[in-house]
């Protein structure tokens, strides 16, 4: 799983990755309805704590998590 965390902190440390870092706080925002749109919310801290403890069995499981990401940023 070394690669994953390599992986997970290039994508924090990119400079267009701020978006993404936390997870969304839809009372914050003002988004209401945010859970009602976004099913499964997904953010690299959330990411980082499952490589941490070791939530993932494989890479794979790595990879769907940073796929909800992106799915959901649409």
């Amino acid at each position: 799983m070394k690669p994953c965390l390599r992986i997970l902190h290039m994508l924090k440390n990119h400079k267009t990755s701020w978006p993404f870092k936390d997870p969304v706080d839809p009372v914050a925002l003002n988004i209401p309805n945010y859970f009602d749109i976004i099913k499964e919310p997904m953010d690299l801290q959330t990411v980082e704590k499952n490589l941490k403890r070791k939530a993932y069995a494989t890479p794979t499981q790595f990879h769907a998590d940073i796929g909800k990401i992106i799915r959901n940023s649409y």
